[in-house]
């Protein structure tokens, strides 16, 4: 849906904003991330879409073979 996508565009940009800008950090005392960082939050991120997926796609195939 157009919506969420937008939803999570405006996230991801209010997240690097949050993370990066100047001011930002001096209130709230945070650092930038990494490249490596980023790697692993994004191999965390996506090892976690991958599993949910299954776990919906064999729920799917069980309830469909009970009859539910």
């Amino acid at each position: 849906s157009g919506k969420v996508l937008l939803a999570v565009g405006l996230v991801l940009v209010l997240q690097l904003i949050f993370t990066y800008a100047p001011f930002m950090e001096t209130f709230f005392d945070t650092r930038p991330i990494s490249a490596t960082m980023w790697l692993a939050i994004l191999a965390v991120g996506l090892s976690m879409l991958m599993l949910l997926e299954l776990e919906k796609w064999l729920m799917g195939r069980w309830r469909s073979r009970n009859g539910g």
